[in-house]
C-alpha cells in the first residue's frame, strides 16, 4: 500500500498569515455584497434594543443604575438642551417633512450614512444621487440636526431652498471642509479666495460664518450648481477665472483649494508661498511629476520584465496609499502646519491639509534664506525643521 501523501508543513508565521487574509477576504466579501444593501442592524436599532433607553442621547443601558446615572448627568442635561433647541429651530424653520424626534437626537454620522444608498464599487461609500429632496422625514430631521450643529444658520435655510441641486454628498462633503477650515483659519485674515471653486458652497458657508470677510469664488465655468446656490444664500460670490488669474494675494488673504485637479493646487501653493498667504487645500488629483520628480512610482499598466518567472515584480501601489503618500510630499514640500480629516465614507480624498499663517499665534514656517552661511542658512534651517518634527503630533492635533 501507497502511504497517503503528506501535507505540507507551514510556521505558525505563515498559518497567522493565512488567517489575517482569510478574515480580510470575508470582511471584502461582506462589504461587496452586502453593504449595498444597508447594515441590518443601524445605531438607532442598536442603542434602542437595549432595555433602558435615552432618545435624547441616542445611547442605550442593560441595567437601571446606568441608566439613572446617565439621567442625573450633564451629558443628558446638555443634549437635551441642544435637543431642545434643535427642534424650536426646525419649527421655526421652512424645513417640511422633517421629523422632530429624530432632529432632536444627537446625530451619529455613521448611522446617518449606512440609512444611504452607497456606490456598486464602493459599497462602504455613499451615492453622489443622493438629494435632500429624496429624503424621508427621520432622515430630513437627521440632515436638519447635522447642519444645525455644524453649519451656520444660514446655510440651514438654503438647503433647504436649493432644490434639485442639493446632493447630499456634496453638502456633508462641503460642510465638513469648511468646519476644518473654520477652525484653522487665521484671526488676522481679512478676506478668502475659493480657488476652483466647484459649486460654490464652501464659499457661501465661510461667507455666512464671517460676513466681514472678503469672500471670492472663482472657477472656469458657471455652472447650474453655481447659479442655485447663489440664489439660496441670496448673494453673488462667484467670479470666472482659473488659478493663474489669482491675485491680491499677501498674509492676509487665505486661499481655499477643495477637490481642485490636475495642478490646480501646485499653482495655488506656489503663488501662496511667494505671496506669504495662509492656504486650505483638500487635495484630489495629484501628479508624481508634481511634488516627487525623480521618483516613479510602478503602477498595474507597466509590463513585466522577461525575468518575472525568477523575481517577482514589484507591486504597484493602490489608489488609496499613493495619494495618502503623495499628500505627505505635498505637505513637506510646502510646509503643511496641520493635517486634518473628514469622514472617508463621504469622499474618497478625505485629507484636509493647511499651511502658512494659518491657525492660532499666525506664525509660519521659517525656511533658510538663499546663500546663506551653513551656520545661519542651511544648517540653521535643519536646525529648526528638527525642532518642528520634534512636535509633530501637533500637526495632525
Amino acid at each position: 500500500r501507497c502511504p497517503p501523501p503528506s501535507l505540507p508543513l507551514c510556521s505558525r508565521k505563515e498559518m497567522m498569515a493565512l488567517r489575517r487574509k482569510t478574515c480580510c477576504d470575508l470582511l471584502v466579501f461582506f462589504f461587496i455584497f452586502f453593504a449595498p444593501l444597508g447594515l441590518p442592524w443601524t445605531f438607532d436599532e442598536l442603542y434602542s434594543s437595549r432595555r433602558y433607553v435615552c432618545d435624547d442621547c441616542a445611547m442605550g443601558f442593560d441595567k437601571l443604575r446606568a441608566y439613572d446615572e446617565h439621567m442625573a448627568g450633564k451629558r443628558h442635561a446638555l443634549s437635551a438642551e441642544r435637543g431642545a433647541r434643535a427642534v424650536a429651530a426646525l419649527e421655526a424653520s421652512a424645513w417640511d417633512r422633517a421629523s422632530p424626534e429624530a432632529a432632536r437626537r444627537d446625530f451619529d454620522l455613521g448611522s446617518f450614512l449606512s440609512e444611504l444608498p452607497t456606490r456598486s464599487r464602493e459599497g462602504f461609500m455613499m451615492s453622489q444621487r443622493v438629494t435632500v429632496d429624496s429624503l424621508g422625514d427621520v432622515q430630513r430631521g437627521k440632515l436638519f440636526r447635522y447642519l444645525h450643529d455644524n453649519a451656520p444658520p444660514q446655510a440651514v435655510d438654503a438647503v433647504c431652498r436649493v432644490g434639485r441641486y442639493g446632493r447630499l454628498k456634496e453638502i456633508l462633503e462641503s460642510v465638513e471642509a469648511y468646519s476644518v477650515i473654520e477652525r484653522r483659519l487665521s484671526s488676522s485674515a481679512s478676506s478668502v479666495r475659493d480657488v476652483a471653486a466647484g459649486h460654490g458652497l464652501v464659499g457661501q458657508l465661510l461667507k455666512a460664518r464671517f460676513p466681514d470677510l472678503d469672500v471670492r469664488s472663482s472657477d472656469r465655468r458657471r455652472t447650474d450648481a453655481v447659479r442655485a446656490w447663489t440664489d439660496a444664500f441670496g448673494r453673488e460670490l462667484f467670479e470666472l477665472g482659473d488659478v493663474e488669474s489669482l491675485e491680491d494675494l499677501g498674509p492676509n488673504a487665505a486661499v481655499v483649494v477643495v477637490h481642485g485637479c490636475d495642478d490646480v493646487n501646485k499653482i495655488a501653493l506656489e503663488k501662496t508661498t511667494n505671496h506669504g498667504s495662509p492656504w486650505h487645500v483638500v487635495p484630489c488629483c495629484l501628479k508624481t511629476a508634481n511634488y516627487l520628480p525623480r521618483v516613479k512610482a510602478s503602477t498595474s499598466k507597466q509590463r513585466s520584465s522577461k525575468r518575472s518567472k525568477v523575481r517577482k515584480t514589484p507591486k504597484p501601489l493602490d489608489d488609496d496609499l499613493r495619494f495618502a503618500f503623495l499628500c505627505g510630499a505635498l505637505a513637506s514640500q510646502y510646509h503643511a502646519r496641520h493635517v486634518d480629516m473628514i469622514d472617508p465614507r463621504i469622499t474618497k480624498r478625505p485629507i484636509v491639509l493647511s499651511g502658512g499663517a494659518c491657525g492660532g499665534d499666525g506664525s509660519s514656517w521659517e525656511q533658510p534664506a538663499a546663500g546663506a552661511p551653513p551656520g545661519e542658512g542651511e544648517g540653521e534651517g535643519r536646525r529648526r525643521h528638527l525642532q518642528s518634527a520634534s512636535r509633530l503630533p501637533a500637526l495632525f492635533s
